[in-house]
């Protein structure tokens, strides 16, 4: 993830990027049966996953999260995806898995769809 930054700081002069993050609606079949209605995406009107993707500098995916129903936002998506309690934990990030005092800053960059996040730092605790 250092490679990530630093090539992000000579790309763009932003320190501590880690990626871009954006979602996009992968088309499917209609669903049979009564759910089919939470795959259904208005914008495009037909029915959908959904993909959140994060990318590096060289347009390489460095994280994916699929298959949220269609009608789900970016800003609720992120909130479901495994990224979220990686980066509450910083186990994603950095190698300071449950501290409080990481060296410095992480970010991402998105569009309006994600959300201003505080990361809420708990205390990584092992099982047993």
């Amino acid at each position: 993830m250092q490679m990530v930054k630093d090539e992000f700081k000579r790309w763009c002069e932003l320190p501590y990027v880690q990626g871009t993050i954006n979602g996009t609606h992968i088309a499917i079949t209609k669903p049979i049966g009564a759910f089919a209605t939470y795959y259904y995406y208005f914008k495009t009107r037909d029915y959908n996953i959904v993909a959140q993707i994060i990318v590096d500098c060289n347009q390489k995916f460095i994280n994916l999260y699929v298959g949220l129903l269609g009608l789900i936002n970016d800003s609720h998506v992120i909130k479901k995806s495994t990224l979220y309690k990686c980066m509450q934990y910083r186990s994603l990030l950095d190698n300071y898995k449950g501290t409080l005092n990481a060296p410095s800053p992480h970010y991402l960059i998105g569009d309006k769809g994600y959300p201003l996040i505080s990361w809420i730092m708990i205390p990584f605790k092992e099982e047993g």
